[in-house]
């Protein structure tokens, strides 16, 4: 490890000379290097490597390394320029196949660039977002693609207790397609406009429970999305995925990961949190969390989801909160109205008494997926020893 004024990083380096079951030397190199040039301007390199596919299934020393498979490759360089904001990254990666289980090799971006801005002014807030990258391939379709992500946001009504934010953005995304287009995907372009409204309210009590003072929130929430309906099924498909259903995702406009597939939508997403504070040091005591997503019209932009899906989403609700000064617990479950059972959930429970005292327990359900228990510990037993499971 390294660290000055300007820059500062960490160097590994691992050799196993002459490996007598593998019949080779093997080795793993790790660079992570920072560097700030001034106030505004500073970049940074990762590169990872090791000998073969099977380096951290034989020789690592934790489980959770055995399963990587992409070792990240990349060197970055970002300029902040107060209120807008610009970075250029070439990026590649080594995956570790497993003859068993054979993945496909991410894109590399050579290069990615991006420019993104955010402005306030008395009348609106403006903001930007744009994206330049050139997606190359040894096997998938190559192109370059260029995002556009102008938006307009104005407070309707912007008080401690209330808001209500329309914002209007328009996505514009071109392609050009170059090598192993074996699909004949023509260069395309596509533009929507993206409507949305968020909306709340904060209100709080002052509530006596056994003696102690508290105050209890009550935070509703709509956020209404508007996006028309465009096919894309003749555009590429270089980072874009269905997410995830959660309550950070259910308000965001757009329900796929990166710029290839822009959801359409007319629906609305209604939560309701509840918040127990208490009054001399703000602890959380206790919070819960219910949403929604009703849609309007049937979603036809889908990449998992099949295309008929019904217009009600699943329910989420999430319980957490310190019990004791020593106990806290968490938990969030997803229910499928439509089909009356729940799709996953999750809780767990952790007690920490003091510095050094810990105790973890967990449980993780998918459906047809997953049913996963965590337990771990950490104890002092006697004199100078301590246990950790």
């Amino acid at each position: 490890r390294y660290l000055e004024a300007g820059y500062g990083g960490e160097l590994q380096a691992d050799v196993l000379p002459r490996d007598k079951l593998a019949d080779r030397s093997r080795s793993r190199f790790s660079l992570m290097h920072n560097q700030v040039a001034s106030a505004r301007l500073n970049g940074g390199i990762t590169y990872n490597r090791v000998s073969d596919d099977d380096y951290f299934r034989d020789l690592a020393n934790e489980v959770n390394v055995t399963s990587q498979v992409n070792l990240l490759q990349e060197a970055t360089l970002n300029y902040n320029a107060g209120w807008w904001q610009a970075a250029a990254r070439v990026q590649r990666f080594q995956t570790l196949q497993d003859p068993a289980v054979p993945i496909v090799a991410p894109y590399k971006r050579l290069p990615q660039v991006t420019l993104n801005s955010h402005k306030d002014s008395p009348v609106a807030s403006l903001a930007f977002a744009g994206e330049f990258v050139d997606f190359i391939h040894p096997t998938l379709p190559n192109g370059r693609r260029l995002v556009l992500n102008p938006s307009v946001s104005y407070p309707l009504l912007n008080r401690p207790a209330f808001y209500v934010t329309p914002k209007l953005g328009l996505h514009s995304t071109q392609y050009v397609m170059s090598a192993n287009n074996t699909a004949a995907l023509a260069n395309a372009s596509r533009t929507l406009p993206i409507l949305s409204v968020d909306s709340g309210m904060v209100l709080e009590r002052e509530w006596n429970w056994f003696g102690s003072e508290y105050v209890q929130t009550l935070e509703p929430r709509a956020f209404y999305v508007r996006i028309p309906y465009k096919d894309q099924d003749l555009l590429p498909n270089f980072d874009s995925a269905q997410a995830d259903f959660s309550f950070t995702q259910m308000f965001t406009e757009n329900r796929f990961f990166g710029s290839d597939r822009v959801g359409d939508a007319n629906h609305v997403t209604l939560a309701m949190s509840s918040r127990l504070l208490e009054q001399g040091n703000g602890t959380e005591r206790l919070k819960v969390m219910l949403g929604e997503r009703f849609s309007f019209t049937t979603p036809r932009v889908n990449l998992v989801t099949p295309a008929s899906e019904l217009n009600k989403s699943d329910i989420l609700l999430a319980v957490a909160g310190r019990v004791t000064d020593a106990l806290s617990l968490d938990s969030e479950f997803q229910f499928d109205p439509n089909q009356s059972h729940t799709q996953r959930y999750n809780i767990a429970a952790h007690y920490r008494p003091e510095a050094g005292k810990a105790l973890n327990l967990g449980y993780r359900f998918m459906r047809n997926t997953l049913r996963q228990v965590d337990v771990s510990a950490q104890w002092p037993l006697f004199n100078r020893w301590h246990g950790v499971g």
